[in-house]
């Protein structure tokens, strides 16, 4: 039986994450990743199984970890009945603080699952963290005894959404920061006067 090593789990999982950042998942071959990683392809599927195993162990983490940043910071932030356009900056600002964190811990991934996951378990991501905005724009209307507008909300959830994720993605790091807390706050102060 041969053992795993790590400096070889790190060679494929490098070459695969720069192979699928170039072509994208659905292109990908594990062919050029072994030649890439410079592992012989036998000896590649001794450590991933297939294509998408190799692709989740690279975007897994980066997906749960996002999922709970926007399930933990929004919730609180939005969903909260005691958000008050006064304190609301400053709690964009911290949520803006968790994101930043994850798009400098995880920023390929990011644009992985965003931009280059087509023919993968992760196609689709975007729409999934858009729903959860949407729940959660939901939640707060019905906290204050409101009714849901689901075109207006689906709208809302898409376009602070992506809009997140551009500045995470696209804009300078000494940037990134003011941006996102400028986007958050426009679309999540006053909330309750706008959406009801």
């Amino acid at each position: 039986m041969q053992y795993q090593k790590e400096d070889v789990r790190k060679r494929i999982v490098d070459a695969a994450k720069t192979e699928f950042l170039r072509v994208g998942y659905y292109r990908a071959s594990m062919l050029q990743i072994s030649n890439r990683a410079r592992v012989p392809i036998g000896n590649l599927y001794r450590y991933f199984a297939s294509k998408e195993a190799l692709y989740d162990a690279i975007v897994g983490t980066a997906k749960e970890r996002i999922l709970e940043t926007v399930k933990g910071g929004l919730s609180t932030s939005v969903a909260s009945e005691e958000i008050s356009p006064k304190d609301v900056r400053t709690k964009m600002d911290k949520v803006s603080d968790n994101f930043l964190e994850l798009a400098r811990d995880y920023q390929k991934e990011m644009i992985l699952l965003l931009q280059k996951s087509s023919g993968s378990a992760h196609d689709g991501f975007i729409e999934e963290v858009i729903g959860y905005v949407k729940t959660l724009l939901n939640d707060r209307v019905k906290n204050a005894s409101g009714t849901p507008n689901e075109f207006l909300f689906d709208l809302i959830a898409d376009n602070v959404t992506r809009g997140a994720f551009r500045i995470m993605i696209e804009r300078p790091l000494e940037e990134q920061h003011e941006e996102l807390t400028r986007l958050l706050t426009f679309y999540f102060a006053n909330i309750d006067d706008r959406l009801i």
